[in-house]
Parts: C-alpha cells; structure tokens; sequence
C-alpha cells in the first residue's frame, strides 16, 4: 500500500510509485476529457471493425532524439487510447502509454450498469486493471453502485486505516530505506 497522509504537505517522487495513480483514476472515470479538441492532448477518432468500436487516441507532441544527439523531427506520440462500444457508446478498453511509447495500464471494462443517484450514470461493474511493465493485475468486481451512500464518500472515508491488513505499507511523505 502506498499512502501520503492528507495535508502532509510533503513532496514525492513519482518514481517510488509503480503505477501513476492518476491513471488508475482515469480509469476508474474519476475525471475529465479535455472539451477543447484543437488542444493538446488531441483525439484521433478512428473505427475498429475487429472490436466493433470507435478507438479514440488522444496524441501529444513530442521530439524525437536524431543520430548523435541531433534534434530530430518533433512528431505526435500516443498517450491513451479508449475503445468505445459502436452501437452503446460504452467504454470497453482503456490503454494509457508512458513516455517511450510502451503500454503503463491496460484496462478492460464490461458489465455497464446504471448507477444509483444519478440521471442516467453508468459505471463498470467489471473492471481488470493490467500493468504490463510489472506483469500485476487487479480486478474490480462492483455491485450496488450508488453516487452516495448514508453521506458518503466524505473526507472521512478515506483516512488511513489503523490495521490496513497489508505485508507492507510504504508512507510516501517519509524516505524510503
């Protein structure tokens, strides 16, 4: 388990982290898509007929080193792409890429349900996260979603267990030895 207390004001390397968090966010759907499509990171719309799913791979500019060092042609490289269903719209596959190009987190979505509390929600009740750099895999099984339940999540719902029932936790906010 990796935690950083809240309002530790500390300052952590991103490289103790095996996975980004923020990814795991995204594929969770905890955020945004960028409305502004002439901005940068850009969607690239294209079908897929062996899914049956549009694929849309938002690019970002990035330059490329020539022979020697020489700067060579700055080009577009790929930082996600979302495999969405044809016909429902819903999201099937989730790939996010790191700075070499490689695949960081795969993601595959299914089961789409309704969630309670919202006008017309949606989320996965199936979810397998993939981290190919370090062969893990984590699978999400949902049920009942609700957007609130008795009040919550509130700030509370996410204090540090005392007892988190993990072989090792690693505080972000402390050096490692």
């Amino acid at each position: 388990m990796w935690w950083l207390p809240q309002g530790s004001g500390a300052s952590v390397d991103p490289a103790m982290v095996p996975v980004r968090p923020d990814l795991v966010a995204d594929v969770l759907g905890v955020g945004d898509w960028v409305a502004d499509v002439s901005r940068y990171p850009a969607p690239v719309v294209v079908y897929d007929p062996a899914r049956d799913a549009y694929r849309v791979t938002m690019v970002e500019p990035v330059a490329a080193e020539g022979r020697e060092g020489q700067r060579a042609a700055q080009g577009l490289i790929a930082r996600r792409e979302v495999f969405a269903d044809r016909l429902t719209l819903m999201i099937q596959r989730i790939v996010f890429y790191g700075a070499d190009g490689r695949p960081v987190v795969e993601a595959d979505l299914s089961k789409w349900a309704g969630v309670a509390g919202t006008a017309g929600g949606f989320a996965p009740m199936d979810i397998v996260l993939s981290l190919p750099l370090s062969r893990a895999t984590m699978r999400f099984a949902l049920r009942d979603v609700a957007a609130t339940r008795n009040g919550f999540p509130a700030d509370r719902s996410f204090a540090f267990p005392a007892e988190p029932g993990v072989s090792k936790v690693i505080r972000l906010d402390q050096p490692q030895q």
